[in-house]
């Protein structure tokens, strides 16, 4: 993998790749409570993203029961350290329907 650096400000490593096929990607899926919610089909579709787009999918994370707006969530506390590890380049989640509350 090689690394180019930009003309920023500072210098910050930019992963050049040959092209999308050789991205790593990795799932999180989440939902808040136990009571009829199935993070599989966020998880379903996120795979046939990945398959579409031929990224190798090599991680998948999934909170369940657990609030969005808590402060710590296993899964995705996993996550982020393996982000910092370098482990894959994408990260893939599945947008539901937005509610704005007014």
């Amino acid at each position: 993998m090689a690394v180019k650096e930009t003309s920023t400000q500072a210098a910050f490593p930019q992963v050049v790749r040959g092209a999308d096929l050789d991205r790593r990607a990795v799932l999180y899926s989440r939902v808040s409570t136990t009571n009829g919610q199935d993070p599989e089909m966020q998880s379903r579709e996120i795979r046939e993203y990945c398959q579409r787009r031929g990224w190798p999918l090599v991680g998948e994370y999934v909170d369940i029961g657990i609030s969005g707006a808590k402060e710590r969530r296993p899964q995705l506390d996993r996550l982020i350290a393996d982000a910092h590890k370098r482990k894959f380049e994408v990260i893939v989640v599945w947008k539901g329907t937005a509610y704005r509350i007014r």
